[in-house]
Formats: C-alpha cells, sequence, structure tokens
C-alpha cells in the first residue's frame, strides 16, 4: 500500500498534475484532487468522501468514522501549491485505514499489537487544543504523519519533477 501511494505521488508529478493544478480554475483543481483521491483510496482499501469545507486556518483535515468523511480545509484550494493538501489527504486517509484495520484486522496487514495501540488511542484520542505535542506524540497521528511524509518525499524523490528540477 505504501509502495502504490508512493507510486501515485510521483506520478502525479510526472504526469504534470502540480502544474495543471497551480494553472487551473476551482472546478479543474478540484477534478485534480478527487482523482489524486481516487486513485489513493483504492490503494488503501478505503471507502471514506472526500469534501472540502470551511475551517480556521489552522485546521487542516479531519477523518470521521460516523460518517466516513474526509474533510479539508477549503482554504488549500486557493494555493496554487498542491503539495500540502496531497500530504494532508495521505495523512487523513491513513486515519481512515486505521479504522479499516482495528474494525476489520483480517482485510489489512497491521500486526495486532499495532491495531491494540491505535484503537486504545482512538478511544483515548488527544485533541490539539489539549495539548498539541501529546497530540502530535500518540500512535495514530504519529503513524499517519509518518506514513504521508514518506509517501511525499519518497514520490517526489522517485517523479522526474523532482529530478528534472535538481538536475534539468
Amino acid at each position: 500500500m505504501e509502495k502504490e501511494c508512493t507510486d501515485i505521488v510521483a506520478n502525479f508529478f510526472d504526469e504534470g498534475l502540480n502544474s495543471k493544478y497551480a494553472e487551473g480554475s476551482l472546478e479543474e483543481r478540484l477534478n485534480i484532487v478527487n482523482g489524486f483521491y481516487d486513485d489513493v483510496k483504492h490503494s488503501m482499501g478505503i471507502c471514506a468522501e472526500l469534501e472540502f469545507v470551511n475551517k480556521p486556518p489552522y485546521e487542516l483535515g479531519s477523518y470521521s468514522k460516523s460518517s466516513d468523511t474526509i474533510s479539508l480545509n477549503s482554504k488549500y484550494l486557493e494555493d496554487a501549491d498542491c503539495t500540502s493538501l496531497l500530504d494532508t489527504i495521505l495523512h487523513e486517509s491513513r486515519h481512515a485505514f486505521q479504522h479499516r484495520a482495528i474494525d476489520n484486522p483480517k482485510s489489512v496487514s497491521v500486526d495486532d499489537k499495532t491495531r491494540e495501540s491505535w484503537n486504545i488511542n482512538i478511544t483515548n484520542y488527544i485533541l490539539p487544543i489539549w495539548d498539541f505535542e501529546a497530540y502530535e506524540n500518540q500512535p495514530v497521528e504519529k503513524d499517519a504523519n509518518e506514513f504521508a511524509e514518506n509517501v511525499m518525499t519518497n514520490g517526489l524523490i522517485n517523479s522526474n519533477h523532482l529530478n528534472e528540477s535538481y538536475y534539468g
């Protein structure tokens, strides 16, 4: 799954979708983002819907298990650089995957100890407004941050886009 998502990121940049996003209208940007998310969703075996909503600037996105929805800050669509948006999609998609792993353990290759850690953490979730450092260090957030960072970093490294910008 991580390798597939890394390839999705590399292909996104290799196909110039980042440039098309930067130059695109709001509708074009939404189509590009939805295409990226459809590939990620398929790779991760999740079904969450993707939506853009008005959020305070410090809220990038969230995943709701009850509605199986990833909600992203609509301000992202105003920025010509979509890198942070893709990272947030991967991060929130990982949260949807964590819930899938807890609810359907046989459908994923996640060990029991990790799933149990995620389950306990979700039950005792720490919101960033309570304690930001504790929020960042809880198992589900550390995992989602590491997943998104690894996928984005390796996807960019593997893409011709990054290689051309450094060597071209």
